[in-house]
């Protein structure tokens, strides 16, 4: 019974430690304010049927994260505070289910502290425009753990959902279709030429359903989520060999944030995973799944193959960009902690680092806050990067008019001001590269612009 007590408390307690990282990492953006969140936030805001996503408001992401702003600004209420709370519990989202996979692996408190700080220093060298990324890696982290865990076709089924759910996120989620129609295909030991179509057919079904319910609610077309999604992803990827691997920021967050460590400690793992899979699929003249080699070991090896791949291909060195490779990574390090073999001073040694490293991550936004206290509930606090544009938005506000026109991407501008959007809260890809990207609702705007009457203005965000 004592034992029994001192575990539910010690994971209560380690529990607690993650809500506090995640709240004082999360006060970043009230001193940041960072531009792509700004666009995420005040596009939910103001999205309604005259300013809808794909049409009026120009972005390259999926429709659910706006769905989720939307929904939490109305239950929260909408301002500078309730930004940070958006974006803690986007934080939530993601460390509360990583949470619960690793009690289900039923470890001890040094072990599960071990699991729950290098979750945590995913957030390390990251800013607020990271949002997304982690939003994204909820819906994949549980898709991943039901798939693993797969013994029927209900498992199955809920691994689809969140799967399909984490593309409206973000299109780039798609890399990850081969492991699922893998397991459609030879999930089981006995080929079922009928189980297999009819979870091809219910792959189908659930993309359709998800963008029936997201476009219904938004007001988008299909043409308008392959332009934005597909066509300017597809546009926007850089080429060459030397963008795929110039990646120094990346080399930096992922060595710095310790998460190479882990892989060292479980090496013997992860051989054993992928060994076990490629002899399986060499021995297997019909590329079954066989009985010699667990089912999950598959999904690891395709996860992790396929998130390189993935990082590859977006040929980007930003900071939040790393984290296609180190969200599905770290599910794999979580998944499998348990079977660390070494001492247990090593796993001492290691969640030492782990806390410093976490330390270092928390020093800047604390003491910023510390030292300018007026930053919790003034966005215009002499330490928050607001104040740079504060005139403009003073000027803004000023204004009869109910919407204005701003050349850029800085969404905060219009929420603090107040006004309207009266073009897309993002139109960087029009104005501000030599390559233009073009829509017709871009166009349109830069027209309607131009066309303006003497005496009309518009800003420029430089």
């Amino acid at each position: 019974m004592k034992n029994k007590v001192f575990l539910v408390t010690a994971n209560f307690s380690i529990f607690l430690f993650m809500l506090v990282v995640l709240a004082l990492w999360s006060s970043r953006l009230l001193t940041e304010w960072g531009s792509d969140f700004g666009v995420y936030y005040t596009g939910a805001y103001y999205l309604s049927d005259d300013y809808r996503l794909y049409k009026e408001l120009f972005d390259h992401k999926g429709p659910l994260y706006y769905i989720f702003l939307k929904m939490v600004g109305a239950f929260v209420g909408w301002g500078s505070v309730q930004a940070y709370l958006s974006l803690f519990l986007t934080l939530l989202t993601f460390y509360i289910p990583a949470f619960l996979i690793l009690l289900r692996e039923n470890l001890g408190p040094s072990r599960l502290l071990l699991g729950v700080s290098l979750c945590l220093l995913l957030l390390f060298g990251q800013n607020t425009n990271s949002s997304i990324a982690f939003f994204q890696g909820t819906f994949l982290l549980v898709s991943f753990y039901f798939l693993t865990k797969a013994k029927n076709d209900l498992t199955f089924a809920y691994s689809i959902i969140f799967f399909v759910l984490a593309t409206f996120v973000r299109i780039d989620a798609v890399v990850f279709l081969p492991v699922y129609l893998l397991y459609a295909f030879y999930g089981e030991s006995n080929f079922s030429y009928k189980k297999t179509v009819l979870r091809i057919i219910f792959i189908i079904t659930i993309f359709s359903l998800i963008f029936y319910a997201t476009s219904t609610a938004l007001g988008f077309d299909i043409y308008d989520f392959f332009l934005h999604n597909i066509i300017f992803n597809k546009w926007y990827t850089q080429e060459g060999v030397v963008a795929y691997f110039n990646r120094p920021t990346h080399f930096s967050i992922f060595t710095s944030s310790l998460i190479i460590i882990p892989i060292f400690l479980l090496w013997e793992r992860f051989s054993a995973i992928i060994n076990e899979t490629f002899q399986s699929i060499i021995t297997s003249l019909n590329f079954q799944i066989s009985a010699s080699a667990p089912r999950s070991n598959f999904i690891f090896t395709g996860i992790l193959l396929l998130s390189f791949i993935l990082w590859i291909l977006i040929g980007s060195d930003k900071d939040y960009h790393i984290l296609v490779l180190t969200i599905p990574l770290v599910f794999i390090i979580i998944s499998n902690i348990r079977f660390y073999p070494g001492p247990k001073w090593q796993l001492l040694i290691f969640l030492s680092f782990a806390l410093y490293s976490i330390a270092l991550m928390l020093i800047k936004p604390v003491k910023v806050l510390a030292k300018d206290p007026d930053c919790i509930l003034n966005p215009y606090c002499s330490s928050s990067s607001v104040a740079d544009y504060a005139e403009s938005i003073d000027f803004l506000r000023s204004l009869p008019e109910e919407s204005v026109s701003i050349v850029g991407g800085r969404g905060w501008t219009y929420f603090l001001a107040d006004k309207q959007p009266a073009k897309s809260l993002n139109d960087w890809w029009l104005y501000f590269r030599k390559d233009a990207f073009l829509t017709e609702s871009l166009y349109s705007q830069h027209i309607k612009l131009l066309s303006g009457n003497n005496g009309d203005f518009f800003l420029i965000d430089n």
